[in-house]
């Protein structure tokens, strides 16, 4: 017998709009995504020193070994900085209630879309499952004036 295991690889930046989640939250691989979409543009995110516990599905603990500071992008506009935890184990990059707060984020399950009002940006669902670019830009639109200078590649 032969068993494939298959995996949804989204485009760097793309985050699951999850309605269980507090806290933006991601493993190791889509940090290292993320860092490495940032560094074409030149920039990069900046460590947090801190730990936190999160509950999964599984309902086993994982405790973060620190966070990223991103900055993150919406219609190639800087839309703020973004705190993500990084957990030492397989996780998707989840975009958290809190996120979803500060940038008055609607859900419309019924037309699978999620409206961004704070950035005027709708997000299709993917394959049903609600998604967020949270690095979308256009690197000939892209204006890095906003971006704190500490997020810059040296």
């Amino acid at each position: 017998h032969l068993t494939l295991v298959c995996k949804d690889l989204k485009p760097p930046g793309y985050l699951w709009f999850d309605t269980g989640c507090r806290r933006c939250v991601s493993g190791h691989e889509e940090h290292k995504r993320m860092t490495e979409e940032l560094a074409r543009i030149g920039l990069k995110p900046v460590k947090v020193m801190k730990q936190e516990q999160f509950i999964f599905g599984d309902a086993k603990t994982a405790t973060s070994d620190c966070a990223f500071a991103y900055p993150s992008f919406q219609n190639s506009r800087f839309a703020g900085l973004m705190d993500i935890a990084r957990v030492p184990v397989p996780c998707p990059g989840l975009f958290s209630l809190k996120m979803a707060k500060r940038w008055r984020c609607i859900t419309d399950h019924h037309a699978q879309k999620i409206i961004v009002q704070k950035y005027d940006r709708v997000w299709p669902f993917q394959n049903g499952t609600p998604v967020i670019n949270v690095l979308d830009f256009d690197e000939d639109k892209l204006d890095l004036t906003d971006i704190p200078p500490e997020f810059f590649i040296e």
